[in-house]
């Protein structure tokens, strides 16, 4: 047989240039010629250029350099003639195309697949996966909206979850089983908060505790009755009670421990208030307190060192068994402002404060509570009681319990939780109950939640404080507050701390 030149065999390859610089076997066919050539196909590129035969010249080379190439196969004797065949034929656009037809027939496929898939109807799945989640919210909000069978079922299962826990008065062993997300999801924002349900005392073993802690000081045990009645009229401390303790007029005659010392030293306190030279003995004493004094009179840290002393000298608490000490507060910020004098006197003791309240993450707060050691919550009726039904707490290890504000809680509209909060602390709890004012409906409630509480009064009530300069300005219009602001404010920046209170949260 006449064997090719092997120059021009040496220099002849079959090659297929890509719009990609990839090349792609098509699944189903055979990726040789008909003679063993190997062939790459164009699958992006043009027709015409599907098969690019390259020139026997020294232009070879040239072009493999500007043009993406996929390798193919030095062909034989036969398959080198039946290549040139090929490129011969190529220029024939009469001639069929494998691979467009093949192309053609997938693009068939797909598009009968399209078809199918538009003619399918939507299952109940997909039409709850569409809704919106906020629409479908304010839906259930309202009362409109067509809800499907799914989303009935799933409303009645959580409604029927709620009445079981608020019915249930104790926390089981059970709820280290539930998922903490679960628990959340099962209790949804609600602007009315239902109280807790009431609880059997008697049912419920709790640990002993202890309440007095107080050791009169020498020099006010030196105190005669005329003394004692002078100090108080000097103070304008009013009292009403049996057996009520001596006033103190110095923080060392309280018998604070050196880590509280300490506290009160770097925290500026200079000697006590007149609600806290009467309210720190006799909390120390163990006995029930109506506090009423006026805003600024140092009522926090009149029922907060008591609790110090209180807390460290109790049981030590296990995971998920606090809190010890409860503090009721009427709104968020009030909240805030008794957790960070908290952890000022706390610092050194080995005491966790955590505050619970409103437009933060319940899931967090749940987490403190069920899996930390919290010694002291501070929080507002509302996320507390939401908690407790959570299961975050079942408020079996309090025995020190304030309200703060009771009347600001009343006008709120808190006073049937903060009832019900009451009612599920343990009965020989010690309660310490503040006030500025002290309508009939806080004297009820203290006579319910008290035992022998001690009163006392400082100066008038709803009096301001003298300590507090409170300036009044009228404006006009709707911009000339915030302009009225925006100069004073710098000034105040200067002397001290800005706390600004707003309506409503901007959009």
């Amino acid at each position: 047989m006449h064997r090719p030149n092997s120059n021009k065999t040496s220099g002849f390859r079959t090659r297929v240039q890509f719009g990609l610089g990839m090349s792609s076997a098509i699944p189903g066919r055979p990726t040789s010629g008909p003679s063993g050539t190997s062939l790459s196909r164009n699958v992006f590129g043009d027709p015409e250029s599907r098969h690019a035969v390259a020139p026997e010249d020294g232009t070879a080379g040239q072009e493999r350099l500007n043009n993406p190439v996929t390798v193919s196969n030095v062909p034989s004797q036969s398959s080198s003639i039946h290549a040139r065949e090929v490129a011969t034929n190529d220029t024939d656009e009469d001639e069929i195309d494998p691979l467009e037809a093949f192309m053609q027939d997938i693009n068939g496929q797909v598009q009968a697949a399209k078809e199918h898939v538009k003619d399918t109807p939507k299952s109940n799945y997909g039409e709850l996966d569409d809704n919106d989640p906020l629409e479908h919210y304010m839906q259930q909000l309202t009362g409109y909206g067509n809800e499907s069978t799914t989303q009935d079922s799933t409303v009645q299962a959580a409604d029927a979850n709620r009445s079981r826990h608020t019915t249930t008065g104790t926390v089981d062993s059970s709820a280290d089983e539930l998922d903490s997300e679960q628990l959340a999801s099962n209790y949804p924002v609600k602007k009315d908060v239902e109280p807790l349900a009431a609880v059997d005392h008697s049912s419920i073993t709790y640990l002993p505790i202890e309440k007095r802690f107080y050791a009169e000081h020498p020099e006010v045990a030196a105190m005669d009755t005329a003394q004692v009645q002078s100090l108080r009229q000097t103070s304008r401390i009013q009292v009403r009670g049996a057996n009520v303790p001596k006033p103190c007029t110095a923080f060392y005659h309280f018998g604070f421990d050196q880590t509280l010392v300490d506290s009160l030293t770097r925290c500026g306190y200079q000697e006590p208030t007149p609600i806290q030279q009467q309210a720190i003995p006799a909390a120390l004493s163990g006995r029930d307190i109506i506090g009423i004094a006026k805003t600024g009179s140092g009522k926090t840290a009149a029922f907060l060192l008591p609790m110090l002393v209180h807390l460290m000298d109790q049981e030590k608490l296990k995971k998920g068994e606090g809190p010890t000490g409860l503090v009721l507060a009427p709104t968020r910020e009030l909240a805030q402002q008794i957790q960070n004098e908290a952890r000022k006197l706390a610092k050194g003791c080995g005491i966790t404060i955590a505050a619970v309240y409103g437009g933060t993450s319940k899931m967090d707060q749940f987490k403190s509570l069920r899996y930390g050691t919290v010694d002291i919550v501070v929080g507002t009726p509302g996320r507390l009681i939401d908690l407790v039904r959570m299961k975050a707490t079942n408020l079996h290890r309090v025995s020190y319990l304030v309200l703060d504000e009771a009347d600001r809680m009343f006008d709120l509209g808190f006073e049937p939780q903060v009832r019900s909060i009451c009612d599920r602390v343990r009965p020989d709890r010690q309660t310490l109950l503040f006030s500025a004012t002290f309508p009939s409906k806080i004297e009820r409630l203290a006579l319910q939640v008290a035992t022998d509480p001690v009163r006392i009064a400082i100066g008038k009530l709803g009096e301001a404080s003298a300590d507090i300069t409170q300036s009044f300005y009228v404006f006009t219009n709707g911009t000339g507050k915030w302009d009225w602001i925006q100069q004073q404010m710098p000034t105040h920046c200067i002397e001290g701390s800005v706390l600004v209170f707003a309506g409503q949260m901007g959009t």
